[in-house]
């Protein structure tokens, strides 16, 4: 199979496309033909090297193939695998063992994994993201369309900019990622979805 390889620290340009073995599912794993996954914080890190990575890692690569979160098609399940089937549109996670940058990836069944919503895509499931709520006052209708504007708020009286939307959907643009406001009876809550690799 072919798999994002890792062999040295350093920029994105040490990540090199391989022919590496696919794994084969242990009797409780689940063999995952990888459509989606993503770059996070953590792959930039074990794959750049900082100090104190190298010093905890022995000075030597400790993860080959980065990737953490997956989306994807069961291939093959192992034998004590009773959640999933061959077929199954799945979602999850590898959490620290890492190896989700391939075209096949193992995880346990009763590790970070789920069936895959019909409503997202491959791409969508194998990004990241997270959504943050509160149970405070509800954004009016009036407002839901001004909340991204640079300088909008409604609380000038206690020090508001209006800045820090406009900021973070800034951010989450230019790294190709977004922010929307979901509906909500109660209280306010956003989604921000983090680009798949």
């Amino acid at each position: 199979m072919r798999a994002a390889v890792t062999t040295r620290y350093g920029p994105p340009e040490v990540v090199e496309v391989r022919e590496v073995p696919a794994p084969i599912p242990a009797a409780n794993e689940v063999l995952i033909r990888v459509l989606g996954s993503s770059v996070c914080y953590g792959d930039r890190m074990f794959r750049s090297g900082p100090l104190l990575i190298r010093i905890l890692t022995g000075f030597r690569v400790k993860h080959r193939i980065l990737g953490v979160d997956l989306a994807g098609i069961v291939e093959a399940v192992g034998e004590k695998v009773t959640r999933f089937a061959p077929g199954d549109e799945v979602y999850g996670a590898r959490g620290d063992k890492f190896a989700a940058h391939a075209e096949f990836a193992c995880v346990p069944q009763d590790g970070f994994l789920a069936h895959k919503p019909a409503s997202m895509t491959f791409e969508e499931a194998g990004s990241v993201r997270m959504t943050i709520s509160n149970d405070g006052d509800p954004i009016s209708e009036a407002n839901r369309e001004k909340i991204f504007d640079a300088f909008f708020t409604t609380r000038r009286d206690t020090g508001g900019t209006g800045m820090g939307l406009a900021i973070v959907r800034a951010v989450m643009a230019s790294h190709a990622g977004s922010i929307r406001l979901l509906p909500s009876d109660r209280g306010v809550a956003f989604e921000l979805l983090f680009p798949a690799a």
